[in-house]
């Protein structure tokens, strides 16, 4: 059986985009897109989502998106552990 690993988001970015350099000289960009929906008593619920863009689209994200933008996000859901 195939399967398929694919989530879109549409919502607000919620910080100032900034772009680094990797020491490979990679561009990327970390995103805070939040997303919200009402609960049946009314409650509105945000939820935050962590977007890592790289390369070409994050460059052009550094050029063209900014805080508060709605935007539109398609691409593989991937999670990672880490100890701080």
């Amino acid at each position: 059986m195939k399967t398929y690993n694919r989530a879109t988001v549409i919502g607000h970015v919620g910080n100032e985009v900034v772009m680094r350099k990797t020491l490979k000289d990679h561009a990327v960009v970390n995103l805070r897109v939040a997303t919200n929906f009402q609960r049946k008593g009314g409650e509105d619920v945000t939820t935050w989502h962590r977007v890592v863009l790289w390369d070409k689209l994050a460059e052009l994200a550094a050029q063209y998106v900014t805080k508060g933008q709605a935007l539109y996000l398609e691409g593989p859901l991937q999670t990672r552990e880490w100890t701080d």
